[in-house]
């Protein structure tokens, strides 16, 4: 289906642009494209601009964990304010890895442009997609547990989303665990991001098959420092509305 989008103060139309982009726009258009359905890219794409955050319905964290027991039909995005509370470090004893190596080789996407493979690399070197491999870079997937005033949930937090929430980028966290500390001062150094700064997540709920069986995973896609500003009116928005009842 389409996307439809609006335009910023600070932005700028440009009409009949002779790029790439907008021959492979005229085509999708006159091949049918005018009668498919239009998903607004503020819900379906919302990661990464703080635009985008504004426009999602914001939850607490019992709300976030009522979502992974219910069965949706179609994936839904959500936005909650909390903190860091704790990183699985370990898991029954054992060190648990908080990064992995992934292809860093170019792939050419559905939409024609060209993307980062980011396969996991296995320790010999080989991709699944790309076989041996000499470029790859490290990507975070952590499994995190945020907080907020009432309630607290496990989330899996994917690689821009974590490096936002750890104040680490993924290649830090893989020198300093090089390092002479080793992983102990890579611990510490995410211990040390624990409840240190309120965050705005963006979570994404979807439908998922685990073993056969169908149930909703709820992740984090993307995190950034709070507005506390904007997020202090909107509760005292709910507040009002709450006592209007």
């Amino acid at each position: 289906g389409g996307r439809s989008g609006s335009l910023s103060e600070g932005g700028a139309l440009q009409f009949e642009p002779s790029i790439p982009e907008a021959e492979k726009v005229r085509q999708w258009w006159s091949k049918g494209g005018s009668t498919e359905s239009l998903t607004a890219l503020s819900v379906d794409n919302a990661v990464g601009g703080g635009g985008s955050r504004r426009n999602l319905k914001n939850v607490d964290l019992t709300a976030v964990r009522q979502l992974s027991d219910k069965v949706l039909e179609q994936p839904e995005i959500v936005s909650a304010v909390c903190r860091l509370a704790l990183v699985q470090l370990q898991k029954k004893g054992e060190t648990q890895p908080l990064y992995y190596m992934a292809c860093t080789e170019e792939v050419e996407g559905r939409d024609g442009r060209k993307n980062t493979c980011n396969k996991r690399v296995d320790s010999s070197g080989y991709c699944p997609v790309h076989g041996q491999v000499h470029k790859t870079a490290p990507r975070f997937n952590l499994r995190c547990r945020f907080a907020d005033f009432g309630d607290n949930a496990w989330l899996t937090t994917f690689h821009e989303a974590a490096q936002a929430v750890v104040s680490l980028t993924a290649e830090q966290a893989k020198e300093i665990e090089s390092g002479e500390g080793g992983r102990e001062a890579l611990d510490a150094a995410i211990a040390a991001r624990y409840f240190s700064q309120p965050l705005q997540l963006t979570l994404r709920a979807k439908l998922d098959s685990y073993n056969g069986e169908s149930r909703t995973n709820v992740t984090c896609i993307d995190a950034a420092p709070a507005k506390c500003r904007e997020h202090g009116r909107a509760m005292l928005k709910e507040i009002r509305e709450e006592l209007l009842v």
